[in-house]
């Protein structure tokens, strides 16, 4: 004869039932068995009904119990499975009518983390002696950072998040965050930044000019600037490289860059005393896309190169290429006339 069988799951404080053949989860405990599943079932009706006011009284009591379930998902604790056998300590009784409220739930968890080396961080503030690096977010931004328990900070400006053991797992988690967020900020200052352009567009109306407060930092990010070292590598590398002196506070309108060609640096004195290179200067490629797109027209107007090849070609070389042809005195049109008259056209 096959029997059905009522269980208890400590997980969800629920009650269920099955026959004696179906597989049932670990958390849950035997309570009963019935000869047929229309009185398992309404067993595990009334032992709920009976679960349910059970809870409506201790919620009046101000006790407010939750399930394990419902604790892992306010909390989002880690080490479950070791967290679950460590509450085994409890008498069977206990352990099979567990009502605790939330904050019942955190002071046993507490207790567990500091029982066991594995658990690395905690949500709760209440293990200060073992959790020594609280991680905080700084509510006016958003970023985290951390500070060794004990240290001053003003409470109002700073949220709780989570509690290590280790300085450095501490610091990698704030790092980690704080990327992240950058990540985001940046998407959204980019998306706010089209749907800005895309509505004066579709509006027809002029654009406001963008604040620096609106713009995304890293898309205005300046061209890099490098030592002397690396600037004469750019150059051999064949690359234009300028240049100007580092004059601290001292605004770019007033202290231009200038071009540099390939030279001995500061510490060769062996090959002359002029140099120049300076190592209190600061070096950056130069951009001539715009002054290669005008050569490219003048290489197109004249005639003189294949202008699907000439981006192999330097700068300075094409400079040279127009100037020498622009330098020759011909008769352009008396040639041209010429040519008419000896092909007959």
């Amino acid at each position: 004869m096959l029997y059905w069988n009522v269980y208890k799951n400590s997980y969800t404080n629920r009650f269920v039932y099955g026959d004696e053949t179906t597989p049932m989860e670990s958390v849950c405990t035997f309570i009963t068995k019935y000869k047929t599943e229309k009185e398992a079932k309404e067993a595990c009706e009334e032992l709920n009904r009976q679960a349910d006011l059970m809870k409506e009284d201790l919620q009046k009591a101000g006790l407010n119990p939750i399930s394990l379930r419902e604790f892992y998902i306010k909390a989002e604790v880690g080490w479950r499975d070791e967290f679950e056998n460590w509450l085994l300590q409890y008498p069977k009784s206990k352990r099979e009518n567990f009502n605790f409220c939330y904050e019942d739930w955190v002071r046993n968890y507490t207790e567990f983390a500091k029982s066991d080396e594995r658990v690395m961080w905690i949500p709760f503030r209440s293990a200060p002696t073992e959790f020594n690096f609280i991680v905080y977010k700084f509510k006016p931004d958003g970023f985290y950072e951390y500070i060794e328990y004990g240290e001053p900070y003003n409470e109002e400006d700073y949220e709780f998040v989570r509690a290590y053991r280790n300085r450095d797992d501490a610091g990698y988690f704030v790092k980690d965050h704080n990327k992240h967020l950058r990540e985001q900020n940046k998407e959204k200052a980019e998306k706010k930044l089209i749907e800005k352009v895309t509505n004066n567009l579709v509006s027809g109306t002029v654009p406001e000019p963008i604040k620096d407060s609106e713009a995304p930092k890293l898309l205005i990010k300046p061209p890099k600037s490098f030592d002397w070292k690396e600037a004469m590598k750019a150059l051999i590398d064949g690359k234009r490289v300028e240049a100007r002196v580092c004059i601290p506070g001292l605004p770019e309108s007033e202290n231009g860059w200038f071009e540099v060609e390939f030279a001995i640096g500061p510490e060769d004195k062996e090959f002359g005393e002029s140099v120049k290179f300076g190592k209190d200067w600061e070096y950056r490629i130069l951009d001539d896309s715009k002054e290669r797109e005008e050569l490219f027209d003048e290489c197109e107007k004249l005639g003189i190169i294949n202008v699907s090849k000439a981006s192999k070609i330097s700068t300075p070389l094409l400079h040279d290429i127009v100037d020498a042809i622009k330098s020759i005195d011909l008769d352009w049109e008396g040639i041209a006339k010429q040519i008419n008259e000896e092909t007959g056209n």
